[in-house]
């Protein structure tokens, strides 16, 4: 059992795990909030008062595809930018994990062109 968690975790340890995706998701919530400040209020498809909930369920996939990237950064941190994981540097992973997964959907889209 200890081999499959090394093989999952790497080097790093559960409650550290725990602790660096609280703050992955403080920072996936800032970048998602500093976004929802220049949507358009008078559109029809979004509240005019700002919603929490509306912001979750309006992001719900791209949340869910935030969390399997962190949790890939978190696990390859070593072998990708050669430093530990971090607490500040989980806060820069969940901030920029939309950015990331737009990076990875132009990549596919570009695969998909060549291949037509």
């Amino acid at each position: 059992m200890e081999k499959l968690q090394q093989l999952l975790l790497g080097t790093v340890d559960v409650p550290t795990y725990c602790a660096a995706f609280v703050f992955a998701l403080i920072g996936a919530l800032i970048s998602l909030r500093l976004k929802a400040t220049n949507r358009d209020k008078l559109s029809d498809s979004t509240p005019y008062a700002f919603s929490w909930k509306f912001l979750i369920q309006d992001n719900f996939l791209q949340l869910i595809t935030g969390i399997c990237l962190t949790f890939l950064a978190f696990r390859f941190c070593n072998e990708l930018l050669g430093k530990e994981l971090t607490m500040w540097l989980a806060v820069l992973i969940g901030a920029l994990n939309n950015e990331v997964a737009g990076l990875f959907e132009k990549i596919q889209n570009k695969a998909r062109e060549t291949f037509k």
